[in-house]
């Protein structure tokens, strides 16, 4: 069942249907190096990521990441929706795509619409972007979809520096 639709793409719950996915996108070179290592080696680890990341957050939150397939195929591509985190008062933009459909639009056609779904189904106003402090990919992402750059943060857990990004 689709919960966001663009043009393009449909954003729907993950499912434990899509741990074969979810293992395969999270172990991609660029997800290791920009994300980071989730610990997801084979398809139980991932059917508890997606217990314990996005169906956990859509039962406390009442959003998360959402599985983004194309919309004329029902291929899965990537992943993009809110994430809750506990040292931010807002939640953050996230998206992930596989690397053979970058340079395509999907991030920021999902991302735009996640944050016109955050704003108008959910009453949030105020959604940030974080970003690993070299991804310049998803830097101009973030821009494209209205945030802007604000400044260079130490978050709890991660090793590298983030940039963080709010709304204009």
């Amino acid at each position: 069942m689709a919960l966001i639709e663009t043009d393009r793409l449909i954003l729907r719950d993950f499912t434990l249907d899509d741990a074969a996915f979810v293992l395969n996108l999270v172990n991609e070179p660029s997800w290791l190096e920009n994300i980071g290592d989730k610990n997801v080696h084979n398809l139980q680890d991932a059917e508890d990521y997606i217990l314990n990341g996005p169906m956990k957050s859509y039962q406390e939150n009442g959003y998360g990441l959402y599985m983004a397939e194309l919309k004329l195929k029902s291929v899965p591509v990537g992943m993009c929706g809110l994430v809750k985190r506990d040292f931010f008062v807002e939640p953050d933009v996230g998206f992930a795509f596989l690397p053979e459909y970058w340079g395509l639009g999907f991030a920021s056609e999902s991302a735009k619409a996640v944050l016109e779904f955050a704003r108008d189904e959910l009453s949030i106003d105020r959604v940030l972007g974080i970003t690993n402090i070299d991804n310049r990919g998803s830097m101009r992402v973030l821009e494209k979809i209205g945030l802007k750059y604000d400044k260079i943060v130490d978050l709890p857990g991660y090793q590298e520096q983030s940039r963080l990004f709010i709304p204009k």
